[in-house]
């Protein structure tokens, strides 16, 4: 039993400030930090902090990133046999975070973009049978196809946070058990404008239509709606005191992916994963927010 995230992996440098700048404003910023980060890492992290055995397909730089990158893999024990690794920049994230824990995010790809599926070894995936493949939209399509249609005639159950979000073929929808979306991305895919669950629902259900057998719309501060074609299950957000957004939804993927991988039932996996995200909104940072299962566990007693 295994995830295996297939994904992106950013150094990410974080200004938090008091207020965005207006276009041509120049402010003062309060702090800045060089924290690990990239969809994908976080993902990763996430699903090793609830638990789960967890492996990296991704692709980093030659530059000292790199070095920062592997070097936080390694402390969460997450396994880079199959870590690629490209001569050039790794991928960068330019986060502003303002006081209300709202942020904006500019990415350069770097290394991520140059991901290939055809250095994987032909035999990866049967090979190692995880029992779990997640992975978000940051690198490129084609290849992350491949990865998905693989791992899912290797028997995995694949998950997919459609982020950014990117129109997918029917091979893609037809490898995807389950599909995670936030609101934003929800509307872009399915069509439907989202003002409250009823939407959130009509827009899961076009999503349904197009092949996973779940869709998780998460709605942030309102929580989570699950829908299949058996059930329909809404999970409310926890009420925190927010610091900072940025790793939220990369957290609860992460989270949910490792307690699928457990064998636990959707609506049991999506409780701790809306505790673990927004336990991450409390702390500053990408993977430096990303909580532990005692932490989790405890949260969830007085919650």
């Amino acid at each position: 039993m295994s995830v295996l995230v297939v994904g992106s992996l950013n150094m990410d440098l974080v200004v938090a400030m008091t207020k965005f700048p207006d276009s041509g404003q120049t402010v003062v910023a309060r702090d800045l930090q060089t924290i690990p980060g990239g969809k994908g890492l976080n993902q990763a992290i996430a699903a090793s902090q609830v638990g789960a055995r967890v492996s990296m397909l991704g692709c980093v730089g030659s530059d000292d990133y790199s070095k920062h990158l592997e070097e936080i893999l390694s402390k969460f024990y997450i396994d880079t046999t199959n870590l690629q690794k490209v001569e050039g920049s790794s991928g960068v994230a330019l986060i502003e975070v303002e006081n209300s824990g709202s942020n904006r995010i500019a990415i350069v790809p770097g290394a991520n973009e140059k991901f290939d599926y055809h250095a994987i070894e032909a035999d990866y995936f049967s090979r190692f049978r995880h029992s779990v493949v997640l992975g978000p939209l940051e690198n490129p399509i084609m290849h992350l196809e491949k990865s998905f249609i693989s791992a899912k005639k290797a028997g995995a159950t694949t998950i997919l946070n459609p982020a950014p979000s990117q129109l997918l073929s029917s091979d893609f929808l037809g490898a995807i058990d389950i599909l995670i979306p936030n609101q934003n991305e929800a509307e872009e895919l399915s069509g439907v404008s989202i003002a409250n669950k009823e939407d959130a629902e009509n827009a899961a259900r076009r999503l349904l239509a197009l092949g996973p057998k779940i869709v998780i719309i998460t709605l942030g501060e309102k929580g989570a709606l699950l829908v299949s074609n058996q059930e329909k299950y809404f999970q409310e957000a926890f009420k925190v005191k927010v610091i900072d957004t940025t790793a939220a939804g990369d957290t609860f993927c992460g989270a949910f992916a490792a307690e699928i991988d457990r064998a636990q039932e959707p609506k049991l996996a999506l409780r701790l994963a809306s505790a673990a995200a927004a336990l991450s909104t409390t702390k500053y940072g990408a993977s430096h927010s990303i909580p532990g299962r005692s932490e989790i566990n405890d949260f969830l007693k007085t919650h």
